[in-house]
């Protein structure tokens, strides 16, 4: 944290630890609570709730510079944990190239989605959810039209309409991007 702040002069939301070994991220936050993975996403959680006191975080965009730096497992991870506090927990998976979350909440990749209901006549959230195995976090899987420009997607009327129904229906939403040093789609996000 310090090192960020002296480069960058901004403060550091959380400190996430590298898992090794055979442990799974995101299940170890529900397998191992005394982890120091555990711990940690539990202190983003708490961070995130004392950010502004008069109006609570409701939704964090989770992003990465490069490909496989655990990005989705800490959605995944961080969503277990504000489910876990008795919220209603959305999932989204906003990496439209390649989504790496559906296979981590146990549903099948390849499922409508995100892409699917921003493109789609209906706007009926509930029939594109899937839910987690593993806990009570409900999922917006990226969905099966990857020719979609993600740039389109995300600034049009349909997903701003999408969005306020997701703050509507949800306490918590977290939106799993792609790396920015592999794609613009984040910075549009």
């Amino acid at each position: 944290p310090e090192h960020v702040h002296f480069l960058l002069g901004e403060s550091t939301v959380g400190v996430i630890p590298e898992v090794r070994g055979n442990s799974v991220p995101h299940d170890l936050i529900l397998d191992d609570q005394a982890s120091d993975f555990s711990a940690a996403v539990s202190a983003l959680k708490i961070t995130l709730d004392l950010a502004n006191l008069d109006e609570p975080t409701r939704s964090v965009q989770l992003v990465s510079s490069t490909p496989g730096e655990g990005r989705a497992a800490l959605a995944v991870a961080l969503a277990r944990v504000v489910a876990a506090e008795g919220h209603k927990v959305l999932l989204v998976s906003a990496h439209l190239r390649d989504s790496t979350i559906e296979e981590k909440v146990g549903v099948a990749v390849g499922t409508p989605g995100l892409t699917d209901l921003v493109l789609s006549e209906q706007q009926d959230l509930d029939s594109f959810l899937q839910q987690d195995h593993r806990s009570s976090v409900q999922l917006l899987s990226a969905g099966t039209a990857e020719y979609a420009n993600p740039d389109v997607v995300f600034s049009s009327q349909r997903m701003q309409a999408l969005m306020n129904s997701m703050r509507e229906r949800f306490d918590f939403i977290i939106f799993d991007t792609p790396p920015v040093m592999s794609a613009a789609d984040a910075i549009a996000i």
